[in-house]
């Protein structure tokens, strides 16, 4: 017979399911008003086609510095007033006129910040891949570390960084073949999904859609990781859904598997379109760096822009003074595929409004 406790723990359990289950209707619902309120009887709203142009000219701005190595990921700061950027040993922040300007920071160092992610609270989470950390930026820039473990084994090289509904903390280390997450009220990892790095690649970027579910663009690791049990050049990135709750992580669906030999960024428009960036290459250089989408309920990727001279690394919509219908676009130089130049942020107008990258 079910005790008074174990009573309670399953009431507590469907109150929370009924919320998650409230919460997914209401993102759907939003979602598909979104989508019929800009297309009538047209269908679902797409991006419209368009051109990357550069935003500001951070490759001078560092330049002048005597900073070299390449700019990663960006993040809008909650105020929406500054886009905010990870180079290498710390970061800059951009206005809405691309001018740029050096965070000042104390505490421990940042070696490379790959992935940036803002929270609730206004602390600046950073993926630092040289530093294998997860480093946190508190609002009066001190610098500390709460991560530098799965909760088993040491991080390897950290890379991308979102936070969740909870102000939990996902990290994947593509390395490792992880996606971690940690709970910052309790200082541990509380749930950690394992990928099959030879047939499904590491995990990059990912992004929550309004539903809820996660979306997760995987890579090759043979060349940054050096495994030697992946191709070199085998095309494993794939895109992948999974489904999280308090428990953790589900079981990942492919939904386009095999597609290039890098994937990274992943961001969501207000109409449900998914945006994710794919890297394919021909003779070892660089074939193309492309921005996709895939229409709300579709499998089939659609190229929104490619280029073949550049690597275009992760995304973020615009907050209002930067224009919140434009996408914004980090650099990412990797030489011999790209000049060491090739860094900085561009961005293209899609003509929907994005939805931050916080959920």
């Amino acid at each position: 017979m079910p005790t008074a406790r174990s009573r309670t723990r399953r009431r507590a359990r469907f109150s929370w399911l009924t919320r998650r289950a409230a919460r997914r209707a209401i993102a759907l619902g939003a979602v598909a008003l979104a989508t019929l309120a800009g297309c009538g009887d047209a269908g679902p709203q797409r991006p419209q086609p368009g051109a990357l142009e550069p935003f500001g000219d951070v490759d001078a701005f560092l330049t002048a510095r005597g900073i070299t190595g390449s700019t990663e990921d960006l993040a809008f700061t909650p105020d929406g007033e500054r886009l905010v950027m990870g180079v290498p040993g710390g970061l800059i922040a951009l206005d809405p006129q691309g001018e740029a300007s050096s965070l000042p920071l104390t505490g421990d160092p940042l070696l490379n910040p790959l992935g940036v992610a803002y929270d609730r609270a206004g602390n600046l989470w950073v993926a630092d891949s040289a530093g294998s950390a997860l480093r946190r930026v508190l609002p009066s820039g001190e610098v500390t570390t709460p991560l530098t473990t799965d909760g088993e084994q040491p991080l390897v090289a950290p890379n991308y960084v979102a936070i969740d509904r909870e102000d939990r903390v996902l990290l994947s280390d593509p390395c490792l073949g992880e996606l971690i997450r940690f709970d910052p009220v309790t200082g541990r990892v509380d749930a950690v999904l394992r990928f099959d790095v030879a047939d499904e690649g590491g995990p990059n970027g990912f992004a929550f859609a309004p539903d809820g579910r996660l979306w997760i663009a995987t890579e090759n690791t043979a060349l940054f990781c050096g495994h030697s049990f992946v191709g070199l050049t085998d095309p494993v990135a794939s895109l992948l859904v999974v489904d999280v709750d308090d428990e953790g992580f589900g079981t990942p669906e492919t939904v386009v598997a095999d597609f290039a030999l890098f994937g990274d960024g992943v961001a969501f428009d207000a109409a449900g379109n998914l945006y994710v960036i794919f890297d394919t290459e021909v003779n070892f250089t660089l074939e193309e760096s492309a921005i996709w989408f895939l229409p709300p309920g579709g499998a089939v990727l659609e190229k929104l822009v490619g280029v073949s001279d550049r690597v275009l690394a992760n995304l973020a919509f615009g907050s209002r003074p930067f224009g919140d219908q434009t996408l914004y676009v980090s650099l990412l130089a990797v030489p011999p595929f790209t000049s060491p130049n090739a860094r900085g942020a561009e961005r293209i107008e899609v003509g929907i409004r994005g939805l931050p990258l916080l959920p």
